[in-house]
């Protein structure tokens, strides 16, 4: 199967944004390849996997800072 790797790259970032994710594992199961294929479309330090590594910091950031906001208000 011919994968579009643009494609696939703006999919991905669609799933962090829309999905909440935190890890690349959770990236692969949005999407419609392998986990050889993404890796192989987004090698370690590529300027893609760094993009959706960012967004994946990001929620981990978001999703944090909520925790903390409850926890000082005393919700649970």
């Amino acid at each position: 199967m011919a994968y579009d790797k643009e494609l696939i790259f703006e999919k991905a970032k669609k799933a962090i944004e829309e999905n909440n994710l935190f890890f690349i594992e959770d990236i692969v199961a949005f999407l419609p390849c392998s986990k050889p294929t993404f890796y192989e479309f987004f090698p370690v330090e590529s300027n893609e996997l760094n993009t959706l590594k960012e967004l994946l910091d990001d929620n981990k950031v978001q999703t944090k800072v909520k925790i903390r906001k409850k926890l000082e208000m005393g919700e649970k």
